[in-house]
């Protein structure tokens, strides 16, 4: 199992070609991928909008993601957009899909543009959307020779994934799998990674747990807030998790997408990686063992 970082766990540090995103990075992926390797990750999922537009920037990013011997996988679109035909959107998709094989990445990461909490989302309807576009990136994808990944991203739950791609039937579109979103739309994360994993290209190493809300006069309790947390320190039974990946996909990427809110962002990353280190080489029979989590 190879471990990486998803580089939206630097969100607020990494430069962002998107203005309207409250982020104010300076540090741009290049100049920042030296540091990722010191702290142990062996390869990045990219989000693009940490990709400048430039094609200069973009050959000069290529060139230093090799010298640090990374894997690549990339943030690729969306399958679903509104208004818009399944056509449409996998044209939008193509670009994207291609500067990932420029950059030498194995997956191309895909999301919905949708999370189940909207109101009024037919979600049959996007299911639909979802297979019809798949369908038509699938040639695509292994034209170019780069896998695709769809997220569970607080959207379909596990057997709608699963049905996504029965329905795709391709060996070329597979799932990149959150361990955290399936709390997002109210399932067992062991159970949901249990169904994804035989789909797994990608994934994305997290831990959350369950913040109460409270009247503010704290006469009772109106809900609850599921927040990100560093790995080993909320709900996720890491270890199990961990291990159906492994029987599956001994060879899945492990990138650790911590979105730590308040939290130093380098100081979770480097907890996680270490802690994902040692449960690795634990689950790959490489270290000492220690009562499973």
């Amino acid at each position: 199992m190879r471990i990486g970082v998803a580089t939206y766990s630097y969100h607020r540090t990494l430069f962002t070609r998107w203005r309207n995103y409250p982020a104010t990075g300076k540090v741009t992926l290049e100049d920042f991928l030296p540091h990722l390797k010191e702290l142990g990750a062996e390869g990045v999922h990219i989000n693009n909008m940490h990709i400048d537009a430039t094609e200069k920037s973009r050959r000069s990013l290529r060139d230093r993601l090799r010298e640090m011997g990374f894997y690549v996988h990339v943030s690729c679109g969306s399958v679903t957009a509104p208004a818009r035909t399944p056509k449409e959107i996998a044209e939008g998709v193509r670009p994207n899909l291609e500067l990932a094989r420029f950059l030498g990445a194995e997956v191309g990461c895909l999301i919905s543009h949708f999370f189940r909490t909207y109101e009024g989302i037919d979600i049959g309807k996007e299911l639909k959307v979802a297979v019809e576009v798949l369908k038509l990136l699938a040639p695509q994808a292994e034209d170019l020779g780069v896998k695709l990944a769809m997220e569970n991203h607080a959207d379909f739950r596990s057997d709608e994934l699963v049905r996504i791609m029965t329905e795709v039937g391709s060996p070329w579109v597979g799932i990149n799998v959150d361990i955290a979103n399936p709390f997002k739309v109210f399932e067992d994360p062991l159970q949901a990674v249990k169904k994804m994993s035989p789909y797994a290209l990608s994934s994305h190493i997290r831990d959350s747990k369950f913040l109460s809300l409270t009247e503010p006069e704290g006469g009772g309790r109106y809900g609850f807030s599921v927040i990100n947390t560093c790995l080993g320190s909320g709900l996720l039974p890491m270890r199990s998790i961990i291990e159906t990946l492994h029987k599956e996909n001994p060879d899945i990427a492990l990138n650790v997408e911590s979105i730590p809110g308040v939290i130093d962002e380098d100081l979770c990353v480097r907890q996680c990686i270490d802690y994902l280190k040692e449960l690795v080489a634990e689950v790959e029979g490489r270290g000492v063992s220690h009562p499973s989590s």
